[in-house]
């Protein structure tokens, strides 16, 4: 696009040497019809035409024709319009009377396969957004459907369970010693179900962004010292010793509920995977300014490799419980999400057949 038939015809031969087919127009008016109903790679664009001076005509140009690379042909003088025109998108531009053929070819393949480059970057783009926007809809869908869900299976189940122990208990009548074993059965089972449904609840809210914490100052060492005597019952049945070591005294500000939930996570799955007539330990310190809690068992070990799956959702390691109890592959991934809601983060050390700690670093600020 050059209105000088001089320096019309000078980009032609050169261009034409190098092998490029080149078609010339002289207004602003005849290069729009132009690359509308033609495909073009590439345009020198002269800034100064007859119908066209400056910035507009080359946004024009581009809204025209976005896919077109285009490069400014302009006056020694007019370096700051130029650079100008790059920020409206143009590809490069060449100083009129300043470049050789060399320089001309060069200029022009580079701006077409820049100009190439970022269309098929942004294509990528749009569609890597487009396909976030769906696995955000279908993500959103799923855990809609597990709440859902969830919701709707623990009203009944907790009639079953009700019904259990009314009947366990002997107040509806008489019960066999067999029936007894089977209700103990039913029970166990109603009780796994009902922590699974309670753990798709907890990670269907937090998967949302729902996680609403009720922050008040709480005493760590009482909290803890009360989830150990909770869970020693269910230790003693594998004459495991279960031991709080306590190093100091802090009161932090928490969800005293959710840490419950953290710490009984932790300690009962130290028991599940330990042996019998071993030893678990619970341990509140205090490192700088931040608050250590940590849990030990002498326990089977994970394998070095599986430790980064631990606190994912659904994934279990091929360490198994020494005691067939279950997991539901969520507890962890809860784990970590409600230590990580309080500015704080969790880990585990283990070896194989040695046993495993999982260390919970919380900020006492």
């Amino acid at each position: 696009m050059e209105d000088s038939p001089t320096q019309a015809l000078q980009l032609r031969l050169l261009l034409e040497a190098d092998g490029f087919r080149v078609d010339g127009v002289a207004s602003l008016a005849d290069a729009l019809a132009f690359v509308a109903a033609t495909h073009v790679d590439a345009v020198a664009f002269d800034l100064m035409l007859p119908d066209s001076t400056g910035l507009d005509g080359l946004k024009a140009l581009l809204a025209a024709a976005p896919r077109v690379a285009v490069v400014v042909l302009t006056a020694n003088s007019d370096e700051r319009l130029a650079l100008a025109a790059l920020g409206c998108g143009a590809e490069d531009y060449l100083f009129k009377g300043q470049f050789d053929q060399s320089l001309l070819v060069r200029t022009m393949r580079y701006a077409i396969e820049r100009h190439r480059f970022r269309a098929q970057l942004e294509e990528l783009t749009s569609e890597l957004r487009t396909k976030n926007a769906e696995l955000a809809r279908t993500n959103e869908e799923k855990n809609r459907f597990l709440s859902i869900a969830a919701h709707d299976l623990r009203n009944p189940l907790g009639v079953i369970l009700g019904y259990t122990e009314l009947m366990l208990s002997g107040d509806a009548g008489p019960v066999t010693d067999e029936q007894t074993e089977v209700l103990g059965v039913v029970r166990s089972s109603s009780d796994f179900m009902l922590g699974l449904i309670n753990d798709l609840l907890d990670f269907s809210m937090i998967q949302s962004g729902v996680i609403r914490l009720d922050l008040r100052r709480t005493d760590l060492a009482a909290m803890i010292r009360k989830n150990v005597t909770t869970n020693q019952v269910v230790a003693e049945k594998k004459r495991i010793k279960l031991v709080f070591e306590q190093q100091c005294d802090l009161e932090l500000v928490i969800d005293r509920r959710k840490f419950e939930q953290v710490l009984n996570n932790l300690v009962s799955n130290a028991i599940k995977f330990s042996h019998r007539g071993t030893r678990v330990d619970v341990r509140l310190e205090r490192d700088g300014d931040q608050a250590i809690i940590s849990v030990t068992d002498q326990g089977v070990g994970i394998p070095s490799g599986e430790v980064d799956k631990l606190f994912r959702p659904f994934q279990k390691t091929s360490a198994r419980t020494t005691g067939g109890e279950r997991s539901t592959g969520l507890g962890l991934a809860i784990v970590r999400n409600i230590v990580e809601s309080h500015g704080g983060r969790i880990w585990c050390e283990s070896d194989v057949g040695r046993g495993s700690t999982f260390r919970i670093a919380l900020p006492i600020s």
